[in-house]
């Protein structure tokens, strides 16, 4: 099995391909991260004696390909597989999704991978190669061994929610160089990721995208990101930097909730709204609302117990049970008159001094 495996990799890794005269002068990880608009396609060919290139073993029945125990199953066009299924007998180890099939002399097209198709298999590595245009719903969900994957089609795109769902050792995903949109719950529970680049290409990101992911340290929202649900980075609890892009309105529900090693956080002009839980139970030491912010949603900062000093403007109205249990919180400033200061509904727990335009008021 571990023949087959090397055999279908060197269709696809950097360190097999035709530019190996260059290889001397790159260093190792410049090579794994080769250009996504690459020719990385991989064919099998099986000819009419039946002897079999680009693989170990296929089998074919009833218009079905059991290649190296992933199954292909037709599309819905002639000519066209879809990824179904696998052996789990057979499927161990580093696989590859080709991306043609040539069985005795008809070629056909690897589109996509379908919902479930390989959810909890034991695959350790994979390779999805360029032609592959579309990862379904929950495809990889499960894969507890899967440490590594590369999406090699740049316009490949995530059909539905949870694909790679708990897929517990995953510490490294190539996502497709044009991604426009990060389907719901992508990496939900991926606790030993730790390494993945956003393209700039992606404008929307789906309700808890990175969820549970707790190893992650650093990530580059990019600022072509226009929509994104809630929950993005809840339960990161080894985050220590992220941004907020420059095109969203508003900080979504439980945005950075439970981020507990999360110490800083700019919150740039362009928001006017803050939604629940936002920024509950982090490390923050300073926190300061934008002068645009007029919209805050409930228990913003509970749990915060670093919390020393908090700011905001007279365009907020209410922040309803927001800093509960922020016991080391005893500075506040309020851009307002004391007037104003005393129109806003804000509770806190402990005592502290805020200091308004005109003056000070003990709360």
């Amino acid at each position: 099995m571990c023949l087959t495996m090397s055999m279908a990799l060197c269709l696809t890794l950097p360190s097999c391909s035709k530019d190996d005269d260059d290889s001397e002068n790159k260093n190792p990880t410049e090579q794994k991260d080769d250009d996504p608009n690459k020719n990385e396609e991989s064919e099998v060919i099986v000819n009419d004696d039946n002897k079999v290139t680009g693989a170990s073993s296929v089998e074919e029945k009833d218009g079905k390909f059991t290649i190296d125990g992933i199954v292909y199953g037709p599309g819905s066009k002639d000519g066209e597989l879809v990824v179904i299924g696998y052996n789990k007998d057979k499927l161990k180890g580093d696989a590859t999704i080709y991306s043609k099939v040539n069985y005795k002399g008809k070629v056909y097209q690897v589109v996509s991978i379908e919902k479930d198709a390989l959810s909890g298999s034991a695959i350790t590595k994979v390779v999805i190669s360029k032609g592959v245009k579309s990862i379904g719903e929950q495809a990889f969900k499960g894969c507890e061994k899967l440490t590594e994957v590369s999406i090699k089609d740049p316009d490949a795109t995530f059909a539905g929610k949870d694909v790679f769902d708990h897929c517990t050792s995953l510490t490294k995903a190539t996502l497709p160089a044009n991604i426009k949109k990060l389907t719901a719950g992508l990496f939900n529970y991926c606790d030993k990721l730790t390494d993945v680049a956003i393209p700039s290409t992606v404008t929307e990101l789906e309700g808890g995208v990175f969820q549970f992911c707790s190893s992650i340290k650093k990530v580059k929202l990019p600022d072509s990101i226009t929509k994104w649900g809630n929950s993005i980075f809840y339960g990161c609890k080894s985050l220590t930097e992220v941004n907020i892009p420059t095109k969203v309105t508003h900080v979504p529900k439980s945005f950075v909730l439970d981020c507990t090693s999360l110490k800083k956080l700019t919150i740039p002009e362009n928001i006017t709204e803050i939604g629940d839980d936002a920024f509950g139970n982090t490390a923050l030491e300073e926190f300061t609302l934008p002068k645009n912010v007029t919209t805050v949603g409930i228990r913003i900062c509970r749990f915060c117990g670093k919390l020393k000093k908090f700011t905001f403007y007279n365009k907020v109205k209410s922040i309803s049970d927001g800093f509960y249990d922020c016991n080391s919180l005893t500075d506040v400033v309020f851009h307002g008159t004391k007037a104003d200061f005393d129109k806003t509904f804000i509770d806190f727990y402990g005592k502290v001094t805020v200091t308004c335009d005109d003056g000070k008021v003990t709360k």
